[in-house]
Parts: structure tokens; sequence; C-alpha cells
């Protein structure tokens, strides 16, 4: 896709979606920022480092004082919402366990992540393609996560989900993993969203509430 950006005879901008596993893991309780090391741990984390290099590669050698191309790289958090029917996703995985009386894996019930709802991260990605339309961003990265009260465990969320989904106070079908996390595997992860606030104008809008509500009425 960046060849075929560097390729075009007419304007083009480009946002490249990548993810917050792209930051090298330091179990840090306070948010990663755009300008902190890109390291992925693991081969997942991996390719989304190798996503952005790639990008700021590009942009150096190609589109740095372009007029034409303009591009830049945007890092979300953990997105639910409607429309996901993934493997391997929490909700999608949720959904058809209980949709066929199973318990749900958890793989790291205990892991703390940055939880958005799809259109307050969509809406992020619109603001950065705006501001690449304008002029602004080329080069840039941002990242589009929630507010403190968006942050917890992955049990706690499948736990609410549950509850909205069946409308049942009993507890939700899970079951204990049946081995041990990934030896890289994060246990808390956090978003700095400073830059995306100051230089975007934006802000998550809907409560992680509200998003566990709009998903769980979706499906």
């Amino acid at each position: 896709m960046l060849e075929a950006l560097r390729e075009v005879r007419w304007p083009c901008n480009m946002v490249v979606v990548t993810s917050d596993k792209c930051y090298q893991n330091k179990e840090w309780v306070w948010g990663y920022r755009e300008n902190d090391r890109l390291f992925g741990d693991e081969p997942h984390s991996a390719s989304k480092s190798i996503a952005e290099n790639l990008v700021h590669s590009y942009y150096n050698t190609y589109f740095k004082r372009c007029d034409l191309q303009r591009v830049c790289s945007c890092r979300a958090g953990n997105v639910i919402g409607g429309g996901d029917w993934s493997e391997k996703r929490i909700i999608p995985d949720c959904v058809r366990a209980w949709n066929n009386g199973r318990p749900i894996e958890l793989r790291s019930p205990e892991a703390t992540r940055p939880w958005s709802y799809v259109l307050d991260v969509v809406s992020g990605y619109l603001n950065a393609a705006e501001a690449l339309r304008s002029g602004r961003a080329n080069g840039e990265s941002y990242n589009f996560g929630p507010d403190h009260s968006g942050e917890t465990k992955v049990v706690d969320l499948v736990s609410r989900f549950w509850r909205k989904y069946t409308a049942s106070g009993d507890r939700p079908l899970l079951k204990t993993p049946s081995s041990s996390l990934p030896q890289h595997e994060n246990t808390r992860r956090r978003l700095s969203s400073d830059k995306a606030h100051t230089e975007l104008t934006w802000r998550p809008l809907v409560s992680l509430e509200e998003a566990v509500e709009y998903t769980a009425r979706w499906y």
C-alpha cells in the first residue's frame, strides 16, 4: 500500500492503522506516548512495530517534502463494537461460545487493557485523515485510547458484557485457562491520547459502560 501510494500521481492521503501493541512492553502504570520506543516482544506486537517503521521510512524517503501524497499512523487500544466476527477477539469469541452453551476461555483474564468503542476510534482516524488533507499531520503518529475509566481487566469486561448480553444476574460462563500466559504478553496496557487531544481536538465520547451496552445490543 505504501509503495502504491508512492506511485500515485494525484493528491492522496493514507492513514495506516496499527495498534498499541507496537510499543515495547514496559508494564508501565502510565500511558505510552507516540515517541516511546517501538519494539514488539512477541510476533503479533512485532508486526505492528514493523508496520510503524515502514510508515516512518516511507515518510522520510518519499513523502516528507511531497505535496501530493501524505501519510500518518494511528494506534488504538482494544476496540469493541458491533460487526466484529473475527477469530480470537474477546467479544465475538464470547458470543460464539455462549450461543452454543459453552464457557469462554480467557487467555489472560487479569490483564488490564484500554477498551474503546469502535465509533470513537473511527472518529479519531477520520480526524487524522482530515488533518492530512489540510496539510497537517504528515509523518505524524497518534494514539486513540479511552480515558482511565475505560481501562479494566479482561474478566471484568467479559462480566459486564455477559450481564448486558444475557440480561442475567448469574455468573458468566467462564473457563479457567488451560495454559499460562505467553512469555511476553503484557499484563497492563495504557495509552496516552494527549497528542490527539491537542493536535486533532479529539476525545472519546462513549463510556465503557455505554460501549458494552451498545455492543451487546448489536449482537
